[in-house]
């Protein structure tokens, strides 16, 4: 397969790979549906934020768990445990939206049950990644991933704009979701027995964060990662309020979305090379900048069409500080911590989201979503360049810390 990047012409990555962007499509699906129908109910952006913390508020709580399991147990029989959870919460959605029960609290029940799913699952996604390559193609390997999981971001929300816009597509969103995880279930039964992780019997969550905060670093990546995620998610996670105030309807949710996942996509093959060139201790916090300027612009647009290649832009910023994040906390890390590290990494890009969704949300609520996203942008601005300040050079050092 000489025409497929390099780590896909490896059969074992490439099926997981693809496994978890179908399921990755579904969960988007899932995500836009739900905040539609919470949105539609109440139009309220604080009553958005509410729904968007419930699908990733435990993350605050339980990834870093998931890493500690990650770094202990199986993780196959981890990932298995967690995609069936999710594929309950989605099956409970669709029920609740086709009885016409899917009021806010149902909504909010039912997206925390996934989402606890999702939180554990995390950790143990990424560190399969780095079982399934050579440590020379973890980078394109890890851009491949995020490449991946904006098309999924691109599809997922295109998909749910369009059957949002007919009667009872929230539960057809729903239903397609369910049925995304059946299939990295039967990929996970292909997996070599390398992705069971290191199984340590010493591993718990306080030792990794002793790592982390002893590492400057690591201690860098994640409290970089912590503060560009709450002033960048709001951009995606308040985009029914935002496309709102643009005149837009389900159809321009879904464009507004998709754009910002082409974006990252087509940024991936750009980004690794930037990176290589550069040093993901420059590109890191000059993407920050970057996207607080698009993403600033893209809050003031004259118009959806305006806003759609603006958040195109800043897609292309948002993959260039994870997938650049990402790659250097695995890196980094010894395969005995990984699933700590990553899980540290998952809560500074998860637990932020999170968090900033409902403060946003109550803030657009009083100043208006177009003048919150700006100041969001702001906040974003002085973390990349704080970064750009105050480089960290062992972040592209690639050295192991035990």
């Amino acid at each position: 397969m000489p025409d497929l990047p390099a780590p896909l012409r490896i059969r074992a990555f490439r099926a997981w790979w693809a496994a978890l962007q179908l399921s990755n499509a579904g969960t988007w699906m899932q995500q836009v549906a739900a905040g539609y129908l919470a949105f539609a109910a109440t139009h309220s952006a604080t009553w958005l934020g509410v729904v968007a913390f419930a699908q990733r508020g435990p993350s605050l709580v339980l990834t870093p768990f998931g890493g500690r399991l990650a770094d202990r147990y199986d993780r196959r029989q981890l990932l298995a445990a967690t995609f069936a959870i999710q594929l309950a919460a989605a099956s409970g959605l669709a029920i609740a939206a086709a009885t016409g029960r899917a009021s806010g609290g149902v909504l909010v029940a039912l997206s925390l049950f996934g989402g606890c799913g999702q939180a554990i699952q995390y950790p143990s996604q990424l560190a399969t990644i780095s079982s399934l390559v050579p440590g020379e193609l973890l980078h394109s390997a890890v851009a491949l991933n995020s490449a991946g999981f904006n098309v999924a971001r691109i599809l997922g929300p295109a998909i749910a704009g369009g059957l949002l816009a007919v009667r009872g597509g929230a539960t057809l969103c729903f239903v397609l979701n369910a049925g995304s995880f059946v299939v990295p279930l039967v990929a996970l039964r292909r997996l070599p027995a390398s992705s069971a992780g290191s199984l340590t019997s010493d591993a718990s969550v306080l030792a990794g964060i002793v790592v982390m905060w002893r590492t400057p670093a690591l201690r860098r990546l994640v409290l970089g990662c912590a503060a560009f995620t709450f002033g960048a998610a709001p951009l995606t996670t308040l985009a029914p309020a935002y496309a709102n105030a643009l005149g837009g309807g389900p159809g321009w949710l879904g464009v507004l979305l998709g754009s910002f996942g082409a974006g990252a996509a087509l940024g991936s093959g750009p980004v690794v090379r930037i990176a290589r060139r550069y040093g993901r201790s420059i590109v890191i916090p000059g993407a920050m900048v970057a996207f607080a300027v698009s993403s600033a612009a893209a809050a003031l647009a004259p118009n959806p069409w305006a806003a759609a290649a603006l958040c195109a832009l800043s897609g292309v910023s948002w993959l260039a500080v994870f997938s650049s994040t990402n790659a250097s906390v695995q890196l980094i890390s010894s395969d005995a911590i990984r699933g700590r590290m990553l899980a540290l990494y998952l809560w500074a890009l998860i637990g932020p989201m999170a968090i900033s969704a409902p403060a946003v949300g109550w803030l657009a609520g009083r100043i208006g979503i177009r003048e919150a996203l700006v100041a969001c942008s702001a906040s974003v601005a002085v973390a990349g360049v704080f970064g750009l300040a105050r480089r960290v050079d062992a972040i592209d050092a690639g050295a192991l810390a035990d």
